[in-house]
């Protein structure tokens, strides 16, 4: 159990090299670590519904005939840093999948299989980032933030809120590669990023959609003491979000040891 610990925590694990780049393209209960077409529609259906919403969310549907100070205010939420992440990885992963699936079926461009997979890298950044994120997002927004006599609650409300963070769990028992511990280092760089930035909005001068000084309340840097206090809170809550991640991988890993134990593990 020490020798495994160790392992875990070691500088080694920082790093974004994998010697098995096949399994960023494979799910974990394939029977062969080859890419599949089912699990390439499984991609492009939660790759097409990120990307939708997306374009839903940065629309400002409810408010149509805003100008482009209001529009551009998208950018300060935390939540759209979050799911514009989630909607990167997962179109990342599905086109190199396709691209992937597409050098299988026609044999004299296996080459393009293996350029591709040279982006593996940035896409396990991005996946362990927008994890992370979205369930820090739906803990934050929902115990919070949100205040159903000011906020409706809405399809929008449940996609950027909450859906995020069931589809980023979905994606963790589905995938083959691992999670690792000394990567909630991407995702606390991510958080302390933003907490720079809400620190340079408010020092600026910036105002909220609603017309306030700070984005969202629990960073209201007029009280610079209690919001330090929440946002080394939040960062510490990043943490324990990835160590979960990690355990459920792991559970991930049992499972299909029980379940598919002539295929064993990857």
């Amino acid at each position: 159990m020490t020798e495994t610990w160790r392992k875990c925590c070691s500088l080694k694990q920082l790093s974004l090299e994998h010697e098995e780049p096949i399994l960023f393209v494979v799910s974990q209960w394939q029977k062969e670590q080859k890419p599949s077409v089912m699990y390439l529609v499984y991609r492009w259906i939660i790759g097409v519904f990120f990307f939708t919403t997306f374009l839903i969310s940065v629309c400002v549907v409810k408010h149509p005939d805003a100008d482009l100070s209001f529009k551009a205010k998208w950018l300060i939420y935390l939540t759209n840093w979050g799911y514009t992440i989630c909607t990167l990885q997962s179109l990342i992963s599905a086109m190199a999948l396709s691209i992937c699936v597409l050098a299988l079926r026609l044999r004299k461009y296996l080459n393009l299989q293996s350029i591709t997979l040279k982006f593996y890298k940035l896409y396990w950044m991005l996946n362990v980032i927008a994890t992370d994120t979205a369930l820090e997002i739906t803990i934050l927004y929902w115990s919070l933030i949100y205040d159903d006599k000011v906020i409706s609650f809405n399809a929008m409300n449940f996609f950027l809120h909450a859906n995020n963070s069931v589809l980023m769990m979905i994606d963790l028992f589905v995938v083959a590669y691992p999670t690792r511990l000394l990567h909630c280092c991407y995702s606390v760089v991510f958080g302390i990023c933003y907490i720079v930035f809400s620190v340079i909005f408010y020092a600026a001068g910036g105002i909220s959609r609603k017309g306030n000084v700070y984005i969202y309340k629990i960073l209201d840097w007029r009280k610079p003491l209690t919001t330090t206090v929440i946002c080394l809170a939040a960062l510490a809550l990043v943490v324990v979000i990835h160590v979960t991640c990690w355990g459920l991988h792991k559970f991930r890993i049992w499972m299909h040891s029980k379940c598919v134990p002539e295929a064993g593990t990857h």
